[in-house]
């Protein structure tokens, strides 16, 4: 159904300050105009419902003092809402999305599809072998992503509002099965705003970007899409590095995502970037790679500590050897961790 732009004003009434502000902004850019003033019949209530258990709320308006005449005509006034808009007083806090979204159909697709990733990857500005994000980075992100989207995500994706960035979040998981292949052309891209978004240690914004790589994962995996080790180098780093979270849950969301990433890139590129997660500063995170990789070694076997054609000297080939080393640390769960896993190869190799 579409909206006109006055529709989106009312509806965008009952939002508060923070967010009806990027919603009419992203209205005014794809209308080309000013955006008209929401009726003031249609903002002041909120129907209650016993359900919903949400009070009524009146405009000061409604009730004037000293005159019943008047009051009683403001009153009809505010409970006659204008033709259409009885629905959108029921907004709630999703309401901000979902105009959002409504505004985004006037402003053309989310994304577009890109075609200069493997000039990206050709270029290596941004090729990290460990956690590595530069202090530019967020500014050359934007200058680079931005053209790719349109004006509404922009601008909630790069707004300083992580409530903002959380509606990003929100409609790039509604939209990846119909833009997959849009997404899969900006991998890169959208795998460094993450990358930045995991960095800054916001529990709920953690929580949604989790969420949403574990869906594209996931759809990849359902899909038969492989991810370029160019792909990889963007995300893994942050996901090991990060997988020692103090909350358990998140914890087992990283832990989920490796495994996940294993089923789209050869587990034994995943073993090496979680091999490196085994030299972190922090010894939770050393436990949880020591435990995945006991994981890793149970699903595919000798594969992963025995390659086939690679040299003693290459990075997966001293597995064991790392792991080894954790058993010297004085912190009891290091070096369980690190026996878990050489107990692990034990069952596979015997006596």
């Amino acid at each position: 159904q579409a909206h006109s732009p006055a529709d989106l004003s009312s509806a965008a009434a009952s939002l508060d300050a923070a967010q009806r502000k990027v919603v009419l902004e992203s209205i005014a850019k794809a209308t080309g105009g000013p955006v008209p003033a929401a009726a003031p019949a249609a903002a002041p209530a909120r129907p209650s419902t016993a359900a919903s258990g949400t009070s009524s709320v009146r405009s000061s308006s409604a009730r004037p003092m000293g005159s019943t005449t008047g009051g009683s005509r403001s009153t009809a006034s505010a409970r006659q809402p204008a033709t259409g808009t009885t629905s959108r007083l029921n907004l709630n806090k999703a309401g901000a999305a979902s105009a959002a979204a409504a505004a985004a159909v006037d402003d053309g697709p989310l994304l577009v599809l890109d075609g200069k990733k493997e000039e990206r990857a050709r270029k290596g500005k941004f090729r990290p072998g460990k956690l590595e994000v530069r202090n530019e980075e967020p500014a050359v992100l934007e200058s680079e992503f931005a053209p790719l989207m349109s004006s509404t995500m922009r601008g909630l994706m790069f707004s300083k509002d992580f409530k903002h960035q959380c509606q990003a979040v929100d409609l790039l998981r509604e939209a990846l099965p119909d833009l997959f292949d849009e997404i899969l052309s900006q991998l890169d891209l959208l795998f460094r705003w993450c990358t930045l978004r995991i960095l800054e240690a916001n529990t709920q914004m953690l929580v949604k970007v989790l969420d949403l790589l574990k869906e594209i994962f996931g759809t990849m995996a359902s899909r038969g899409v492989k991810m370029s080790e160019y792909d990889c180098r963007m995300i893994l780093p942050v996901l090991v590095e990060k997988a020692g979270h103090n909350q358990d849950k998140i914890k087992a969301d990283h832990r989920e995502l490796l495994r996940l990433a294993s089923e789209v890139h050869p587990p034994l590129r995943i073993a090496t970037y979680i091999k490196d997660g085994l030299e972190s500063k922090n010894n939770k995170t050393r436990v949880v790679c020591a435990d995945e990789l006991a994981a890793l070694i149970e699903r595919h076997g000798p594969s992963l500590y025995r390659p086939a054609g690679i040299k003693t000297t290459s990075g997966a080939d001293n597995l064991l050897l790392a792991i080894a080393r954790l058993i010297g640390e004085r912190d009891q769960a290091q070096r369980s961790a690190a026996l878990s896993s050489l107990e692990a190869v034990y069952k596979i190799e015997g006596q």
